[in-house]
């Protein structure tokens, strides 16, 4: 009896001392997550201050009047890393609408299409405004929605 009650007062003792240094550990691991989090909002140098973009911000100096163009380096603020502006437009069609027609409105060419689901891949000209050519093409009757294509990793090994 004396033995079990010694044994359970020393697991008792043991588990205490486990739990408190838990807990300075756990302390510690939030401090250091509240610095990493403070960190990771930073902006990497020659990063813009403004979005471009949705979440992306110019990178490596600033393209001509803040113009989204094709091969214009971006940085996406929620993976962190750098992405490169194609320079083709994902759109997606109206209901009866020939992607042979948006393509010759806008002055793109059809790079891919699927036209099943009214999905299409359009390339602008060099030097082409891709953010005001996608107002351009939403503000039109033809199509339904339209995004900049930016090329990333995402897919990194750590």
């Amino acid at each position: 009896m004396k033995f079990t009650k010694v044994m359970s007062l020393a697991a008792v003792a043991a588990l205490s001392v486990n739990m408190a240094n838990a807990q300075q550990s756990i302390d510690k691991k939030q401090l250091d997550h509240k610095q990493v989090v403070a960190e990771a909002k930073k902006l990497p140098q020659g990063v813009a201050k403004q979005r471009v973009y949705k979440n992306y911000r110019l990178a490596n100096g600033v393209a001509k009047n803040d113009a989204l163009t094709s091969g214009a380096r971006v940085f996406n603020e929620v993976t962190r890393e750098l992405g490169t502006v194609s320079g083709n437009v994902t759109v997606l069609t109206n209901d009866g609408v020939n992607v042979g027609k948006i393509a010759q409105q806008f002055g793109l060419s059809v790079v891919n299409q699927e036209s099943r689901v009214g999905l299409a891949v359009l390339s602008a000209p060099a030097n082409t405004d891709l953010t005001a050519l996608v107002e351009q093409l939403k503000s039109s009757d033809l199509v339904k929605s339209a995004r900049i294509e930016i090329v990333e990793a995402l897919n990194q090994p750590r």
